[in-house]
């Protein structure tokens, strides 16, 4: 509730107080992991994750989630063990794992895992972010699926708002310019083109 209520701070506090008072309550270094994660603060995130898998070995979440964070301090390899580990649908995961190796160098089923994902994204899958879904594919119609995949998940439609009336179009181009994560990669490629509202 306190995360929720984003004073994550009292929530680290009420979290650290659970597992004082019962240290194999893995739920608790988990939501802690969460927290930490949503801070940037990924090594005191990897070691909370830690607790929990050393706790409860086959729970795929934890390792998707310790994944996302050693990808995010550039350790490849264990962000890649992470998420190979998992057999289960985890959004974005297939996307997750080529864009790792991407970074790793690691090429060599780079083509085939590269039309899985466009594949099933053709599917409607949500296996790959917008972002990543730009560096595997110049197929706007592809990479729109990606996006609209990505906003239905995270934004589901509210039967109660009433219709949406479009925007109407702007005659000038738009230019989009950034990189992915954020921070400082370099980008693939510039697309230009009119804005559709």
């Amino acid at each position: 509730v306190l995360n929720a209520l984003e004073r994550k701070n009292e929530a680290i506090q009420s979290y650290q107080r659970a597992i004082e008072l019962n240290p194999n309550f893995a739920d608790a270094y988990l939501n802690l992991g969460f927290i930490f994660q949503s801070q940037l603060k990924f090594i005191e995130a990897i070691k909370a994750y830690n607790k929990v898998i050393e706790l409860n070995p086959s729970n795929e979440k934890v390792h998707f989630f310790r994944g996302t964070a050693h990808l995010e301090i550039k350790n490849f390899n264990l962000a890649l063990e992470d998420f190979k580990k998992i057999k289960g649908n985890f959004t974005n995961l297939h996307g997750l794992i080529i864009y790792t190796k991407s970074f790793m160098g690691d090429w060599d089923q780079y083509e085939n895992e590269k039309r899985n994902i466009l594949s099933l994204i053709k599917k409607n899958m949500n296996v790959a972010t917008p972002f990543i879904s730009f560096l595997l594919t110049d197929q706007l119609d592809l990479q729109l699926q990606a996006s609209k995949l990505e906003i239905s998940m995270k934004f589901p439609p509210k039967k109660d708002l009433g219709p949406i009336h479009p925007y109407p179009r702007n005659k000038k181009i738009r230019v989009a310019y950034f990189s992915f994560d954020f921070n400082n990669t370099p980008i693939s490629f510039l697309k230009i083109g009119r804005a559709h509202v």
